[in-house]
This record gives C-alpha cells, structure tokens and sequence, in this order.
C-alpha cells in the first residue's frame, strides 16, 4: 500500500529531477533488478536536508548497490562516506556502481551485519588494541559464522557465509576513525534500535539521524495492511522502534509520510 495517496505521489515525483545522467540509469538498473533504493521523493527530500546541514562526514546502514551513498557522495563532493552492507557480494556491486561513477574514493564500503560493525567501530573508539586483538582471535579460532537473520541451510540461494578476515578488521577500524554527523539507516527493519543505539556512539554532538521506511506500507498502524502477515515481527518492532525513537529525551524527532515514512531525529 502506498501511505500517500497515490495521486499526490504522482504528482510529486512529477517534479523528481535526476542529479545526473549516472544517477538516472542506477535507479532504472535497481527498479528492473528489484534491488531496494530509495523513492524518488525521499531522494528530493534528502538532497534538500543535506544541502541545509551540509555534513562533513555520512554513516549508512545499508549500501545494497550503492544508490545512495552515491548520491551522498555527488551532492557533497567535500564528505566522506561510510557505508555498511551485509552481504559480500552486494558490497562488491556497489563498489563497481561507486567505480563506475567517480565517486569511490569518497566511499568506505565496510561489509558485515550493521549493528555488528557499528559496535566494533565504536568500542574501537574505546580501547582499540582490545577490539582488534579479540577480532584477529576470532579469525584464527571460528572465523566462520552464520550472518544474523540469515537462512539456515547453506544451500539456500541467498545464504553465504561471514567470515571475518584481517582485511575486514582493517576495514572496520579504518571506518572507526572517521568523523560522522549525518546517520542514514536503510537496512533491516526489525533491527532499527540496534542500528540507532550504535550509531549514535559514533556522531557528534548536534548530528541528524534520518531512517527510512519506518511506516512499513502503513502496516505499523495497521496490520491488516500486511497482507498474510508475513512482516508481522518486522511490523511489531518497527512500532517500538518509533515509540522508542521519539521518546528519546536526547533526540528532536519528527515522523513523516514522505516515501514510505521517514524518521528525522536530531541530537540534543
């Protein structure tokens, strides 16, 4: 279900304009993939908010083929660019999309499940000598784990493995030292909290955190818009990711019926 009436919406992508040519044959590659990107009036919402807080430093959760950092990285050609994608392979693509376009150089795309990465890279922040050392032990002693929420046969298509490397380590590290006040969460939805609570380790004082889909097709407000059910936990921790969210006494926020529902916080 569309959460706006689906005239308006018509009406606003009416006026989308692609930043560039590069940028327009991305999204039609993803749309004919069935790849997840962001609409075309969240992508007009963005590039107003980032041309008003100008941030130096992005952190994403969630790259899939790199639409958006992308994006982030050609309407702020002076920020860097931190992205998180669970999946090996998908990682690769965006780089090759990043490549393509002249934008990689800006971009760390850094690969493992969000709130894992976001955790190692904040308590790197803390006592890094401790994080890498207990990492590198995992290499040598069980560097092979199942990635959270994955299939559980390995012979489903989707299914592959998370090994953690030294060259991963090195990536996570890397990413642990940059500068982040802007966070972008787009990635699993049941796992929203996680994402937030880690990544607001990682900003600095006055960032702005914008997650995306949080209206989930209008089902957190009704659950008979979930078809079968199908989302039913997804659904029910979106709820209380948002009840959660904007009872944060640290955090502005505003929920919005733009796209398929955006959170905008800012830190106090």
């Amino acid at each position: 279900m569309n959460i706006v009436n689906d005239k308006i919406t018509d009406y606003l992508r009416s006026f989308h304009r692609p930043v560039d040519d590069d940028l327009e044959e991305l999204r039609n590659k993803c749309v004919e993939g069935r790849i997840p990107l962001i609409l075309p009036e969240t992508e007009d919402f963005l590039r107003v908010l980032l041309s008003i807080t100008r941030p130096s430093g992005i952190l994403e959760v969630g790259t899939a083929w790199g639409y958006s950092s992308a994006l982030f990285a050609k309407l702020l050609p002076d920020a860097m660019i931190t992205t998180i994608e669970k999946s090996e392979r998908v990682r690769e693509k965006a780089r090759f999309n990043h490549e393509q376009m002249g934008v990689a150089s800006r971009i760390d795309a850094v690969q493992g499940d969000g709130g894992e990465v976001l955790k190692y890279m904040a308590d790197m922040r803390e006592d890094r000598e401790k994080v890498i050392e207990d990492l590198l032990r995992r290499v040598q002693e069980d560097p092979e784990t199942a990635f959270a929420g994955a299939p559980t046969a390995v012979d489903e298509p989707d299914w592959e493995p998370d090994i953690m490397t030294e060259s991963r380590i090195e990536d996570i590290s890397r990413a642990s030292e940059g500068t982040y006040d802007f966070l972008f969460i787009d990635a699993a939805k049941s796992h929203y909290r996680e994402f937030l609570d880690q990544g607001l380790r990682l900003l600095e004082p006055g960032s702005v955190i914008l997650c995306d889909n949080v209206l989930m097709k209008a089902s957190v407000i009704d659950d008979g818009y979930d078809g079968h059910r199908r989302h039913r936990t997804n659904v029910k921790r979106m709820h209380e990711f948002i009840e959660y969210l904007c009872g944060r006494a640290d955090l502005e926020t505003v929920i919005m019926s733009c796209g398929d529902g955006l959170a905008l916080s800012r830190m106090i």
